[in-house]
């Protein structure tokens, strides 16, 4: 039996640019991203959960910490919303995780999902 597990809505406000790019995506802007991550378990624990969502939503809340309010750009160079999912990602499995997905959307303009398959 699998328990997937779902962490709250996560609102990351980020600037970033496109370095050569034209147009609006070359200069600076902002964006509102809305994050989710899914994690799964193949068992409970002690107090019959598939995972601690408490401690999932901390996990969402240290990727917030790294992002929120920053320019991407300050931070790689390449500042889009795959590369949002991928710092989700690492911080899921560093807390000894199994990463479902991690789905990133641009309210308006699309969704990125990152899945993990074996």
């Amino acid at each position: 039996m699998r328990f997937v597990s779902q962490s709250r809505p996560l609102y990351l406000h980020c600037a970033h640019h496109f370095p050569g790019a034209g147009g609006a995506i070359g200069r600076v802007h902002g964006h509102t991203f809305v994050v989710v991550a899914r994690v799964a378990s193949a068992g409970l624990d002690g107090y019959g959960r598939g995972v601690d969502l408490v401690a999932l939503n901390d996990a969402m809340g240290a990727v917030a910490f790294r992002l929120d309010h920053r320019d991407l750009n300050e931070l790689t160079g390449a500042p889009s919303m795959e590369w949002i999912a991928s710092q989700v990602a690492h911080e899921i499995e560093r807390r000894g995780w199994e990463l479902v997905s991690v789905t990133v959307e641009e309210p308006g303009i699309g969704v990125v999902e990152l899945e993990d398959r074996p």
